[in-house]
This record gives C-alpha cells, structure tokens and sequence, in this order.
C-alpha cells in the first residue's frame, strides 16, 4: 500500500499576509503604522522581511480645543517619519526547500544570542563603521526576531555596480579588521548550552555532499572525501570553543548603509 503524501509544512510567519496579521495583533495605538512589507530573498533558511513603517507626531501649537478634519488638534503642526526593521521567523524547516529538508527552530534563539553577545562584546568605542544589526525585539516563543536595518544594498550587488578599486580595498580591510576582533573579543563568549548542533550539522551538509557535485561535473571525487573528512569534521568539534566565528561570512550577508557617503559606508 502507498505511503500517504508527508504532511504540510506547519503554518507560520511565512508570507505578507501571515506576517501583516502577526503584526496587527501585537500593535498598539502608539505603534508605528507599517507602510510595507518586502520579502527578502538571498537567503535559505528562514523567512525575511523588510518592514517599513511611519510615525506621526502631532504637535499642538495653540490652545484651541477645535478638531481639524484630519483628527489633529486645531492648529497643530504633523511631522512624520519613516524607518526601516529587518524580522527575521524561523519554521522547522529550511525555508526555501518548502518544508522538505527539517531544520530545529532553535537556531533563531543562538542567533539572537550571538547577535547580543557580540554586539556587548564588541563595543569598544573604537569608532569602527562596521557592526552586527542591533536586536530591537525577539519573540521567543514565535521564533520572531526584529532587528535594525543595515541598509537597501548588498556589498555583493554594489561589487558589480557601485564600488570603485579604492573602494572596494577600504571596505575590505574594515570587514578584516572587524573579522579578526570578532575572534579576540569572543574567546571567553559563550551563546548558548549544546553548541548549536543543529546549525553545525546544517553547515557540514555541504561537506558531506561534496562529492555528488564533483562526480556530477567529473571533478575528483576522492579529493572531495579528503575535504570532507579534513575539514567538514571540524564543524562538529565537540571541544572548540575558541572564539565566536560567523558561518556565512561573505558579501551577501553584507549590507551597505543607505547614507553611505561613498568611502566604503557602515555595514
């Protein structure tokens, strides 16, 4: 007898609709009203978002009880402004294999972890324009994290259209010097009991089918297996705890501030 079809992925905070309504019932009347929502793409694993909202500010400049039509009190002055949040939901699953390749939701409580500590670890005052987003709110029980915006551009996309050869080495000296005090700070960092074995057994995913690509591409495949056992098993090193290392560090995952002034702004 046939196996029944495997389950729908479980329903979460995975569209505009499903996050617009996760936001309506947080709301309250002094919360900024969103304007829009854009799905993010680039990445796998999670469901993201960017949330842009508005806040009005009604200021009374007299003293006259009248209402305007607008709901303003009469003579009032209205001033609005605009920003910008990242939310960031992780489901059970890897979000681009639409519920097929399972993935524990804890990863998102060990991200927020490591966005805190480093955050607190790394500020130094040194003046530095390069910085981890900044955790604003994190529903835990939801797997729903709200953090600043660094910015519309991707140091990947700017790479092809924006930067200069100057530009380009200014940015990438920044990025080095932040990666190699992200190591000196962390080494008595810790973010969490169990090493975030889900995310590192993840990670060596790529190591341990290595050798199906290259076989794919008549590539070495036995080269592919030294890799793998070399330096795939480094990911789930039950003892290293050296220091925090960021796993996906590469232009993608770098944003561009918008009021990058063009000398290689914040990231």
């Amino acid at each position: 007898m046939p196996s029944p079809p495997p389950s729908p992925p479980p329903s979460g905070i995975t569209s505009i609709q499903t996050l617009t309504d996760y936001l309506a019932s947080r709301s309250t009347p002094t919360s900024p009203k969103v304007s829009s929502i854009t799905p993010l793409t680039g990445g796998t694993a999670n469901f993201v978002f960017r949330v842009n909202t508005t806040t009005t500010i009604a200021t009374a400049s007299g003293s006259s009880g009248d209402i305007s039509s607008n709901g303003t009190a009469a003579g009032a002055s209205v001033t609005s402004g605009t920003s910008s949040t990242i939310i960031k939901h992780a489901e059970p699953y890897i979000a681009a294999s639409g519920g097929s390749i399972r993935f524990p939701v804890q990863r998102m409580d060990f991200e927020v972890g490591a966005l805190r500590a480093v955050g607190a670890s790394m500020a130094l005052g040194d003046g530095s324009r390069v910085k981890v987003p900044e955790v604003l709110e994190y529903d835990a029980a939801a797997k729903v994290l709200t953090m600043s915006d660094g910015g519309q551009r991707t140091l990947k996309a700017a790479y092809e259209a924006l930067l200069g050869e100057g530009e380009v080495g200014v940015i990438g000296e920044r990025l080095g010097m932040w990666l190699a005090g992200l190591h000196y700070a962390t080494r008595e960092t810790r973010i969490g009991e169990g090493g975030n074995e889900g995310g590192k057994r993840m990670y060596r995913w790529a190591y341990n089918h290595l050798g199906e690509v290259a076989e794919r591409f008549g590539l070495d495949v036995g080269f592919c297996a030294y890799v793998d056992g070399k330096y795939g098993a480094l990911l789930l090193a039950a003892t290293d705890e050296v220091c925090i290392c960021h796993g996906d560090f590469w232009p993608g995952n770098v944003l561009l501030a918008d009021d990058d002034d063009g000398d290689g702004g914040d990231k």
